[in-house]
């Protein structure tokens, strides 16, 4: 007997995709991701958000539900859709891992070269750049939201108090080495997600 698939055959004309749905997980974080899978036509304009990441380590993975088959992805795209997934609604999602048979050759030479109008069309696409506990990232974050009067004020107030002897890192100091933590990680050093997210 051939094992449980959530495939279905895509058209070969090169329209078609599967876009994944993320079923909500009312006040149950922890609860096992379950997905569904529908085609849909490019044609149509689906409404879809397209998820840009890097897989992670591949001999690490994690188990998820789709359409009540038992998928293993690496745990960081485990870690992408725990983040995305909503409490109360369904979240529609392009995710090659997911949306594309990783086991059909042919499938992946059809779908591969549709990933530029996968990104383009999405509305809009995501990306995901792991998971941290960096408080070195925070501090970036936080100031990168702030107002830009209330940003130049916190900067302008280390630069003044700033001296060689002062081991003490400052907010700002610290959203700096945030910002150089964040161009260090794995995402930018692959050349297919790099694209993805100059896409427009």
């Amino acid at each position: 007997m051939a094992p449980k698939t959530p495939y279905t055959p895509l058209s070969t004309k090169g329209s078609e995709i599967r876009v994944l749905t993320l079923l909500p997980s009312p006040g149950e974080p922890d609860r096992p991701i379950q997905c569904r899978l529908r085609v849909v036509s490019l044609n149509n304009n689906p409404e879809y958000e397209a998820l840009s990441y890097v897989w992670g380590n591949t001999a690490e993975r994690k188990p998820i539900e789709v359409d009540g088959c038992e998928m293993q992805v690496t745990t960081n795209l485990e870690a992408a859709l725990r983040r995305l997934r909503h409490a109360t609604h369904e979240r529609y999602l392009w995710v090659d891992a997911l949306c594309i048979d990783q086991d059909n050759v042919e499938e992946k030479e059809t779908q591969i070269p549709l990933m530029e109008k996968i990104y383009t069309l999405a509305a809009p696409a995501l990306i995901w750049l792991g998971e941290t506990t960096s408080p070195d990232l925070d501090a970036f974050f936080s100031i990168a939201n702030e107002e830009p009067k209330d940003r130049q004020r916190r900067i302008a107030r280390t630069v003044l108090c700033f001296h060689p002897w002062e081991r003490r890192k400052t907010y700002a100091a610290q959203a700096f080495c945030g910002m150089m933590e964040l161009v260090s990680l794995p995402y930018w050093s692959r050349m297919w997600t790099i694209q993805e997210f100059w896409l427009p």
